[in-house]
């Protein structure tokens, strides 16, 4: 329907909430506020109403996951992906991909070279 919003709102950017246009740096935010709840096992915008989640999402100052017991490597990455400001954010996640491996250590086999360009666990 012409005028309505759809979508999950702890996951939608602040562009997307008034209505304004959104492009790849929104799912990139989406991403991000995943990316967070992944690291940290807890959720980013939460509230008992919908305003107060609301609220959140157009201006909680989102703490880094390291805050949260994560390892540290990730927080420049998720502060720039979950940024309120769109022109701050990555433009696609193939950029935030390439912050992703630049940010952790990629996994090799035993001799030093990466297993077929894909990340493995030691």
């Amino acid at each position: 329907m012409d005028g309505t919003i759809r979508g999950n709102v702890p996951y939608m950017s602040p562009e997307h909430l008034r209505g304004e246009p959104v492009d790849r740096r929104s799912d990139a935010r989406a991403a991000s506020v995943v990316l967070w709840e992944m690291l940290t096992g807890e959720r980013l915008f939460d509230g008992d109403r919908m305003d107060i989640v609301v609220a959140q999402v157009h201006g909680f100052d989102v703490p880094p996951p390291s805050e949260r017991g994560a390892l540290p490597m990730l927080d420049g990455v998720l502060r720039r992906g979950v940024s309120l400001a769109k022109e701050e954010r990555y433009a696609s996640a193939r950029e935030m991909a390439v912050a992703i491996e630049g940010a952790v250590r990629i996994a090799k086999n035993r001799t030093g070279e990466l297993v077929d360009g894909k990340v493995y666990c030691d």
